[in-house]
């Protein structure tokens, strides 16, 4: 796994609070940690804003108007820290547990600069 380099999780989120809630929870579950969240909310919802906010202190929330996902993605970087950037959309969910570090395996080749993830299509849906 890549030695201290840090990790950047970048949500877009449009009005999605229950998606949101429970991305963060799987998100908690990850055997890879620590590793910053980074949530762009598009709703300019005070109350879902504050409750994201008090979720976890890993946790930074940037309120934007609605600029679209890929905007939205762009606006995450910028208020980024980390070395590594992930990104994942507030409906979906990672597949397992081992889904940060699974990534960041990827970048102990020094020739990687960077990773496509996929869906898996199962009972629920897709999933990463």
């Amino acid at each position: 796994m890549a030695e201290k380099q840090r990790l950047s999780i970048i949500i877009p989120s449009f009005k999605r609070q229950i998606a949101v809630i429970e991305l963060l929870g799987r998100l908690k579950t990850q055997e890879l940690q620590p590793f910053e969240i980074v949530i762009v909310e598009q709703s300019e919802d005070p109350d879902f804003v504050k409750n994201l906010q008090g979720y976890d202190s890993c946790i930074n929330v940037i309120t934007s108007p609605p600029v679209g996902p890929a905007a939205a993605r762009n606006i995450g970087i910028r208020h980024s820290t980390g070395d590594i950037l992930l990104f994942i959309d507030d409906d979906d969910l990672p597949i397992d547990n081992q889904w940060t570090m699974n990534h960041m395996k990827n970048y102990d080749d020094s020739q990687c600069s960077g990773v496509i993830g996929r869906l898996c299509w199962g009972e629920y849906g897709a999933r990463l």
